[in-house]
């Protein structure tokens, strides 16, 4: 009775994960085993007991296990490698096409820039024009035109002339180049 109770708790202490993996590290094959030649033919094993068997039988399903385990392991971990090569590679060409676009921004902006000044003359000229004009007649040639242009060119002009055609134009006209003036024409 004593040995099998002390081989039933053999076979329960055996029976945790924490055994499995220390008998897989006294089972699976080490350096110092490496060295010796394996045996050719074995031949069958003997035991005492049918319980010495099944515990054999248990750490060999256990080594089994463990070693399915690493092969799946080293698998995932290629793959995990593979799609980090992957995402290195796509970072890369994130990288490339933010400093092209970059690029493209910087002569989007000289090419802005240029174009401001010559757009700026031909209203600074208007301006000029519209300033000489009698404020009856430039108010209504303003009135014609659209909003954002009409502020452009008034923008130009000395204060007290703007002022007079403004006071001309119809009210509701006024207000509406006042507002894009100031800058709150969608408030």
């Amino acid at each position: 009775m004593d040995r099998s109770c002390r081989l039933h708790t053999v076979v329960n202490f055996f029976s945790t994960g924490v055994v499995l993996a220390g008998l897989w590290l006294l089972v699976s094959p080490s350096p110092l085993y490496a060295q010796q030649a394996p045996e050719e033919n074995p031949g069958p094993q003997t035991y005492e007991s049918v319980e010495e068997r099944r515990l054999q039988v248990r750490i060999v399903d256990a080594n089994e296990g463990v070693n399915e385990a690493n092969r799946l392991l080293l698998l995932k971990q290629k793959e995990l490698e593979k799609l980090e090569k992957e995402i290195d590679l796509k970072l890369e060409e994130l990288d490339r096409k933010l400093n092209d676009l970059a690029k493209q921004k910087a002569e989007l902006k000289k090419i802005q820039v240029g174009a401001g000044h010559t757009t700026a003359r031909p209203a600074q000229n208007l301006s000029r024009i519209y300033e000489q004009m009698d404020p009856f007649r430039a108010a209504t040639a303003l009135s014609n035109l659209e909003p954002e242009t009409a502020a452009s060119i008034l923008a130009g002009m000395k204060s007290r002339q703007a002022a007079r055609i403004l006071d001309i134009m119809q009210t509701a006209r006024a207000t509406e180049i006042t507002r894009i003036l100031t800058g709150s024409a969608n408030k």
